[in-house]
Protein backbone atom coordinates (compact mmCIF):
# COMPACT_ATOMS: atom_id res chain seq x y z
CA UNK A 1 0.00 0.00 0.00
CA UNK A 2 1.40 3.39 -1.01
CA UNK A 3 1.61 5.89 1.80
CA UNK A 4 0.90 9.56 1.21
CA UNK A 5 4.01 11.67 0.74
CA UNK A 6 3.07 14.62 2.81
CA UNK A 7 5.96 16.90 1.81
CA UNK A 8 5.94 19.96 4.02
CA UNK A 9 7.06 23.09 2.33
CA UNK A 10 7.10 26.71 3.27
CA UNK A 11 7.39 29.75 1.18
CA UNK A 12 9.79 32.56 1.77
CA UNK A 13 9.77 35.42 -0.61
CA UNK A 14 13.07 37.07 -1.26
CA UNK A 15 15.51 38.18 -3.87
CA UNK A 16 18.07 35.73 -5.10
CA UNK A 17 19.91 34.70 -8.20
CA UNK A 18 17.81 31.55 -8.05
CA UNK A 19 14.05 31.44 -7.38
CA UNK A 20 12.22 29.64 -4.65
CA UNK A 21 13.58 27.72 -1.77
CA UNK A 22 11.08 25.98 0.44
CA UNK A 23 10.62 25.37 4.05
CA UNK A 24 7.71 24.80 6.40
CA UNK A 25 4.05 24.86 7.26
CA UNK A 26 2.40 23.47 4.16
CA UNK A 27 1.31 20.26 2.56
CA UNK A 28 3.35 18.27 0.10
CA UNK A 29 4.89 14.87 -0.29
CA UNK A 30 7.03 13.45 2.49
CA UNK A 31 9.88 11.03 2.26
CA UNK A 32 9.09 7.32 2.03
CA UNK A 33 9.37 5.48 5.30
CA UNK A 34 8.29 8.41 7.43
CA UNK A 35 4.91 8.38 9.10
CA UNK A 36 2.09 10.19 7.38
CA UNK A 37 2.35 13.92 7.94
CA UNK A 38 5.95 13.90 9.17
CA UNK A 39 8.23 16.32 7.29
CA UNK A 40 10.91 14.81 5.07
CA UNK A 41 14.56 15.14 5.96
CA UNK A 42 15.16 17.49 3.08
CA UNK A 43 12.83 20.17 4.40
CA UNK A 44 13.09 22.49 7.37
CA UNK A 45 10.59 23.80 9.84
CA UNK A 46 11.61 27.42 9.39
CA UNK A 47 11.90 29.20 6.09
CA UNK A 48 15.13 30.99 5.30
CA UNK A 49 16.06 33.27 2.45
CA UNK A 50 19.04 34.81 0.75
CA UNK A 51 19.48 38.51 0.20
CA UNK A 52 21.23 38.62 -3.16
CA UNK A 53 19.55 40.64 -5.91
CA UNK A 54 17.25 38.46 -7.96
CA UNK A 55 16.77 38.43 -11.66
CA UNK A 56 13.68 36.29 -11.94
CA UNK A 57 13.08 34.23 -8.93
CA UNK A 58 12.22 33.82 -5.38
CA UNK A 59 14.12 31.74 -2.89
CA UNK A 60 12.71 29.73 0.00
CA UNK A 61 14.56 27.51 2.36
CA UNK A 62 15.70 23.97 1.84
CA UNK A 63 13.26 22.54 -0.56
CA UNK A 64 9.91 21.30 -1.60
CA UNK A 65 6.64 22.88 -1.03
CA UNK A 66 5.73 26.46 -0.97
CA UNK A 67 7.19 28.61 -3.64
CA UNK A 68 9.05 31.77 -3.19
CA UNK A 69 8.15 34.59 -5.43
CA UNK A 70 10.18 36.99 -7.43
CA UNK A 71 10.47 40.42 -6.05
CA UNK A 72 12.22 42.41 -8.70
CA UNK A 73 13.25 41.35 -12.13
CA UNK A 74 15.03 44.45 -13.36
CA UNK A 75 16.44 46.27 -15.05
CA UNK A 76 13.24 48.24 -15.56
CA UNK A 77 12.74 51.07 -18.01
CA UNK A 78 12.67 54.40 -16.23
CA UNK A 79 9.72 56.52 -17.25
CA UNK A 80 8.15 59.59 -15.78
CA UNK A 81 4.37 59.63 -15.62
CA UNK A 82 2.99 63.18 -15.96
CA UNK A 83 1.81 64.43 -12.61
CA UNK A 84 3.59 61.71 -10.63
CA UNK A 85 5.99 63.32 -8.12
CA UNK A 86 9.29 61.79 -7.06
CA UNK A 87 9.04 59.22 -4.30
CA UNK A 88 11.82 60.67 -2.20
CA UNK A 89 12.10 58.88 1.12
CA UNK A 90 8.37 58.36 1.65
CA UNK A 91 6.83 58.00 5.12
CA UNK A 92 6.76 54.51 6.73
CA UNK A 93 3.45 52.66 6.48
CA UNK A 94 1.62 49.35 6.94
CA UNK A 95 0.35 47.13 4.12
CA UNK A 96 -2.26 45.73 6.51
CA UNK A 97 -3.63 49.14 7.53
CA UNK A 98 -3.03 51.22 4.37
CA UNK A 99 -2.34 54.20 6.61
CA UNK A 100 -0.91 56.53 3.96
CA UNK A 101 -2.33 60.01 3.21
CA UNK A 102 -5.10 60.28 0.64
CA UNK A 103 -3.79 59.84 -2.90
CA UNK A 104 -0.94 57.58 -1.75
CA UNK A 105 -0.54 53.87 -1.11
CA UNK A 106 1.78 51.68 0.94
CA UNK A 107 4.40 49.81 -1.14
CA UNK A 108 7.51 47.68 -0.56
CA UNK A 109 10.71 49.51 -1.48
CA UNK A 110 14.47 49.28 -1.06
CA UNK A 111 16.30 51.59 1.31
CA UNK A 112 19.51 53.27 0.17
CA UNK A 113 22.08 50.66 -0.83
CA UNK A 114 19.73 47.68 -0.46
CA UNK A 115 19.50 45.23 -3.41
CA UNK A 116 15.96 44.19 -2.52
CA UNK A 117 12.80 45.39 -0.79
CA UNK A 118 13.47 45.92 2.90
CA UNK A 119 11.02 48.64 3.89
CA UNK A 120 7.47 49.92 3.33
CA UNK A 121 6.83 53.53 2.30
CA UNK A 122 3.97 55.69 1.08
CA UNK A 123 4.12 56.49 -2.64
CA UNK A 124 1.79 58.48 -4.91
CA UNK A 125 -0.94 56.53 -6.69
CA UNK A 126 -0.57 56.96 -10.45
CA UNK A 127 -3.20 58.94 -12.35
CA UNK A 128 -5.94 56.66 -13.76
CA UNK A 129 -4.52 53.58 -12.00
CA UNK A 130 -5.02 50.02 -13.28
CA UNK A 131 -7.29 47.64 -11.35
CA UNK A 132 -6.84 44.13 -9.96
CA UNK A 133 -5.76 41.70 -12.69
CA UNK A 134 -5.24 44.46 -15.25
CA UNK A 135 -2.00 45.18 -17.15
CA UNK A 136 0.40 47.53 -15.43
CA UNK A 137 3.98 48.76 -15.51
CA UNK A 138 6.76 49.93 -13.23
CA UNK A 139 7.44 53.64 -13.40
CA UNK A 140 10.91 53.59 -11.91
CA UNK A 141 13.55 51.10 -10.85
CA UNK A 142 11.25 48.35 -9.57
CA UNK A 143 12.64 48.96 -6.09
CA UNK A 144 11.08 52.39 -5.42
CA UNK A 145 7.42 51.31 -5.22
CA UNK A 146 6.24 53.34 -8.22
CA UNK A 147 3.81 51.58 -10.56
CA UNK A 148 0.51 52.13 -12.34
CA UNK A 149 -1.65 49.93 -10.06
CA UNK A 150 -4.28 51.28 -7.73
CA UNK A 151 -4.61 51.22 -3.95
CA UNK A 152 -3.68 48.02 -2.08
CA UNK A 153 -2.09 46.32 -5.09
CA UNK A 154 1.20 46.24 -6.95
CA UNK A 155 2.53 45.44 -10.41
CA UNK A 156 3.68 41.78 -10.29
CA UNK A 157 5.35 39.28 -12.63
CA UNK A 158 6.98 42.17 -14.42
CA UNK A 159 8.76 41.54 -17.73
CA UNK A 160 12.35 42.75 -17.25
CA UNK A 161 12.54 43.96 -20.86
CA UNK A 162 9.33 45.94 -21.05
CA UNK A 163 8.48 46.70 -17.42
CA UNK A 164 4.96 45.36 -18.02
CA UNK A 165 3.14 43.12 -15.54
CA UNK A 166 -0.24 42.47 -13.90
CA UNK A 167 -1.78 44.16 -10.86
CA UNK A 168 -1.89 41.73 -7.91
CA UNK A 169 -3.64 42.52 -4.63
CA UNK A 170 -2.03 42.70 -1.22
CA UNK A 171 -3.44 40.44 1.48
CA UNK A 172 -6.23 41.70 3.71
CA UNK A 173 -5.71 41.62 7.46
CA UNK A 174 -5.50 40.79 10.20
CA UNK A 175 -1.89 39.64 10.01
CA UNK A 176 -2.57 36.43 11.96
CA UNK A 177 -5.52 35.46 9.71
CA UNK A 178 -4.91 36.99 6.27
CA UNK A 179 -7.29 36.63 3.34
CA UNK A 180 -7.57 37.64 -0.31
CA UNK A 181 -10.24 39.67 -2.06
CA UNK A 182 -10.16 37.05 -4.82
CA UNK A 183 -11.44 33.78 -3.25
CA UNK A 184 -9.41 31.82 -5.82
CA UNK A 185 -6.11 33.26 -4.53
CA UNK A 186 -3.78 32.35 -1.67
CA UNK A 187 -2.09 34.90 0.59
CA UNK A 188 1.68 34.55 0.81
CA UNK A 189 3.48 36.28 3.69
CA UNK A 190 7.26 35.74 3.32
CA UNK A 191 9.55 35.58 6.30
CA UNK A 192 12.10 38.27 5.49
CA UNK A 193 10.60 40.56 2.85
CA UNK A 194 8.03 43.22 3.85
CA UNK A 195 5.38 41.93 1.48
CA UNK A 196 2.04 40.14 1.72
CA UNK A 197 0.62 39.35 -1.69
CA UNK A 198 -2.24 37.26 -3.05
CA UNK A 199 -1.33 34.76 -5.77
CA UNK A 200 -3.71 32.93 -8.14
CA UNK A 201 -4.24 29.24 -7.45
CA UNK A 202 -3.50 26.62 -10.10
CA UNK A 203 -3.50 22.89 -10.85
CA UNK A 204 -0.04 21.32 -11.45
CA UNK A 205 -1.62 18.68 -13.68
CA UNK A 206 -3.05 21.37 -15.97
CA UNK A 207 -1.26 24.07 -17.94
CA UNK A 208 -3.27 26.84 -16.30
CA UNK A 209 -0.56 29.35 -15.35
CA UNK A 210 0.45 32.22 -17.60
CA UNK A 211 3.33 31.66 -20.05
CA UNK A 212 6.63 31.86 -18.18
CA UNK A 213 5.03 30.82 -14.88
CA UNK A 214 4.94 27.47 -13.11
CA UNK A 215 2.47 25.92 -10.64
CA UNK A 216 4.10 25.25 -7.26
CA UNK A 217 2.86 23.99 -3.86
CA UNK A 218 2.10 26.37 -1.01
CA UNK A 219 -0.12 26.39 2.09
CA UNK A 220 -2.16 23.32 1.26
CA UNK A 221 -2.66 24.26 -2.38
CA UNK A 222 -0.80 25.41 -5.46
CA UNK A 223 -0.07 28.87 -6.85
CA UNK A 224 1.47 30.31 -10.01
CA UNK A 225 4.88 31.95 -9.83
CA UNK A 226 7.80 32.63 -12.14
CA UNK A 227 9.38 29.57 -13.80
CA UNK A 228 13.08 29.78 -12.86
CA UNK A 229 14.15 26.39 -14.23
CA UNK A 230 16.11 27.76 -17.19
CA UNK A 231 17.70 24.98 -19.24
CA UNK A 232 17.23 22.46 -16.42
CA UNK A 233 14.10 21.35 -14.59
CA UNK A 234 13.33 18.07 -16.38
CA UNK A 235 12.83 14.68 -14.72
CA UNK A 236 15.66 13.72 -12.30
CA UNK A 237 17.36 17.14 -12.65
CA UNK A 238 18.58 18.61 -9.33
CA UNK A 239 16.70 21.62 -7.94
CA UNK A 240 17.17 24.08 -5.11
CA UNK A 241 13.91 26.01 -5.25
CA UNK A 242 10.27 25.10 -5.66
CA UNK A 243 10.07 26.91 -8.98
CA UNK A 244 13.33 25.35 -10.18
CA UNK A 245 11.54 22.61 -12.16
CA UNK A 246 9.69 22.74 -15.48
CA UNK A 247 5.87 22.95 -15.47
CA UNK A 248 4.42 19.60 -14.45
CA UNK A 249 7.35 18.72 -12.18
CA UNK A 250 7.78 19.02 -8.40
CA UNK A 251 11.00 19.83 -6.54
CA UNK A 252 11.11 17.04 -3.94
CA UNK A 253 13.68 15.15 -1.80
CA UNK A 254 16.05 13.01 -3.93
CA UNK A 255 15.33 9.80 -2.00
CA UNK A 256 11.96 9.59 -3.73
CA UNK A 257 13.54 8.08 -6.85
CA UNK A 258 16.67 5.93 -7.40
CA UNK A 259 17.63 7.97 -10.48
CA UNK A 260 17.85 11.21 -8.48
CA UNK A 261 21.33 12.23 -7.32
CA UNK A 262 21.35 11.58 -3.55
CA UNK A 263 24.06 14.21 -3.12
CA UNK A 264 21.76 16.97 -4.39
CA UNK A 265 19.35 18.86 -2.14
CA UNK A 266 16.30 18.02 -4.23
CA UNK A 267 15.16 16.46 -7.48
CA UNK A 268 12.56 17.23 -10.17
CA UNK A 269 9.90 14.52 -10.43
CA UNK A 270 6.62 14.66 -12.38
CA UNK A 271 3.26 15.29 -10.79
CA UNK A 272 0.78 12.49 -11.49
CA UNK A 273 -2.84 11.41 -11.10
CA UNK A 274 -3.15 8.58 -8.56
CA UNK A 275 -6.26 7.29 -10.39
CA UNK A 276 -4.63 7.08 -13.83
CA UNK A 277 -3.92 3.56 -15.18
CA UNK A 278 -0.28 4.44 -15.98
CA UNK A 279 0.44 7.65 -14.06
CA UNK A 280 4.26 7.58 -14.40
CA UNK A 281 4.92 6.18 -17.90
CA UNK A 282 8.44 4.94 -18.59
CA UNK A 283 9.78 5.81 -15.14
CA UNK A 284 9.20 2.57 -13.20
CA UNK A 285 7.82 4.71 -10.36
CA UNK A 286 4.52 4.76 -8.48
CA UNK A 287 2.20 7.73 -8.11
CA UNK A 288 2.51 8.75 -4.45
CA UNK A 289 -0.39 10.86 -3.05
CA UNK A 290 0.59 14.48 -2.50
CA UNK A 291 -1.85 15.00 0.36
CA UNK A 292 -2.66 12.81 3.34
CA UNK A 293 -6.02 11.06 3.07
CA UNK A 294 -8.89 13.44 3.75
CA UNK A 295 -6.66 16.55 3.72
CA UNK A 296 -6.63 17.42 0.01
CA UNK A 297 -8.42 20.62 -1.05
CA UNK A 298 -11.45 20.08 -3.32
CA UNK A 299 -10.36 19.13 -6.81
CA UNK A 300 -6.87 18.05 -5.74
CA UNK A 301 -7.76 14.66 -4.21
CA UNK A 302 -6.10 12.68 -7.03
CA UNK A 303 -2.84 14.63 -7.14
CA UNK A 304 0.45 12.92 -6.51
CA UNK A 305 4.11 12.84 -7.49
CA UNK A 306 6.02 9.97 -9.12
CA UNK A 307 8.35 8.21 -6.70
CA UNK A 308 9.28 4.98 -4.95
CA UNK A 309 7.07 4.04 -1.99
Amino acid sequence: MVRPLGVLVALALACSTRPLETGSDTDGPTTPGSSSGDPPAATTTESTTTTEPTATGVPTSTVTGDPSFPTTSGPFPTTTEPGLPDVGTGQPCSLWDEDCPEGQKCMPAASAGSPTWDTLICVPIAPNPAGLGEPCEHLGTGLDGLDTCGLHMMCWNVDPDTGAGTCSGFCNGPHDDPSCTDPAAICIVPAEIPLSLCHPTCDPLQADCAPGDVCVPVHGGFVCTVDASGEDGAVFDPCDFVNDCDPGFACVPPNLAPSCDPMQANCCLPYCDVTAPDPCPGLDLDCLPWFDQGEAPPGLENHGVCGSP
